[in-house]
């Protein structure tokens, strides 16, 4: 791997994705133990109870680290790895179709997996960063115009970055980007405006968020979990774009990282991710409100380095791994709040 090396899941889990060595996650010190998984609802569900979970049409990809983003109610799922190798494909899902649920849209300009994240700015969808075999992490800037199917290039990231995350706040994209090799073990942010096509250094995070579940609540950016210097972490950390600062918040339940989640309705939700000894299914909901945390409905198919999207007032998880040392899945879940 030329020149960097991917931290975020033990050397086993990567050994099974093909991608390289890394250094071993260990287990945090009080594991949870793990609630029974409920039975998997029926696809013809109409009108679900609320906090529910459902399962959806299969992505035709099976694949874990990859990305997704939501334009006009679709959702897309970008790149990732099959398993042995990274690939460009983008396969959108229309939750609301009758016929064609899933299409395959024009592929990456190049292959990434476990990219810093996808999000969506006035209709186009921007993807930072990620993993290619050939080059080891990337600072690409890849941007996906919905309107007309397709791809362009823009300013590169100010480091090479995978494994990070990525949110739109006041039409400007922030990516946090975790430590390199010899980097002081804190991750940093970055702000690029896509008005004027440049970047921006912002205040750097109190530790290392690598594998952090990001949302946006309130014009704050929210990061949950993530890999500490001895694995999963339970902390939550809020950037505050007006003052450049970041404050500490309730930890969660849990020690997390390699999770699913995004914000919804006002809320930060984390699902799944590994937690140490294996994928894990916890369903978790922060509420600014109180700064409290309440664990939800257990997710059917536990799973980690799946990918998370909202449409119509739900939250979807895409793909990942549900089982340490095997391969990615095609699962499509989506959690009724």
């Amino acid at each position: 791997m030329p020149g960097t090396r991917l931290s975020l899941i033990s050397t086993a889990m990567i050994a099974a994705l093909g991608v390289g060595a890394c250094a071993t996650d260990t287990s945090p010190t009080d594991p949870v133990a793990e609630p029974v998984a409920p039975a998997v609802p029926a696809l013809d569900v109409s009108s679900p109870a609320a906090n529910t979970w459902l399962t959806r049409a299969q992505m035709p990809t099976a694949r874990a680290g990859l990305v997704a983003a939501t334009v006009n109610g679709n959702i897309y799922a970008i790149g990732g790895t099959t398993g042995s190798v990274s690939i460009a494909k983008v396969e959108m899902y229309d939750p609301d179709g009758s016929i064609i649920v899933w299409s395959e849209r024009a592929p990456l300009p190049s292959p990434r997996s476990y990219a810093s994240g996808a999000v969506t700015i006035n209709g186009k969808i921007y993807v930072t960063g990620g993993y290619n075999p050939s080059i080891g992490k990337t600072r690409s800037l890849f941007v996906y115009n919905a309107a007309t199917n397709s791809w362009s290039s823009k300013a590169q990231i100010p480091v090479a970055t995978a494994q990070g995350a990525s949110v739109a706040i006041d039409g400007r994209l922030y990516v946090l980007t975790p430590p390199n090799s010899g980097d002081p073990q804190r991750t940093k942010l970055h702000r690029y405006n896509p008005g004027t096509n440049a970047w921006v250094g912002r205040a750097s995070a109190p530790v290392n968020l690598e594998g952090a579940v990001v949302g946006v609540i309130n014009g704050k950016l929210y990061a949950a979990g993530g890999k500490g210097e001895n694995g999963a972490v339970a902390t939550l950390y809020v950037y505050n774009p007006a003052t450049d600062g970041w404050t500490r918040k309730a930890d969660m339940p849990m020690a997390r990282l390699a999770a699913a989640g995004q914000a919804l309705g006002g809320k930060l939700y984390v699902v799944g991710g590994s937690w140490g000894p294996g994928p894990n299914g916890t369903t978790q909901v922060y509420t600014p409100g109180n700064n409290s945390w309440t664990t939800k409905a257990w997710m059917p198919t536990p799973r980690y380095v799946a990918a998370a999207a909202t449409a119509g007032g739900w939250l979807y998880v895409l793909g990942g791994i549900p089982n340490a040392g095997g391969g990615p899945v095609k699962t499509n879940e989506a959690f009724v709040p």
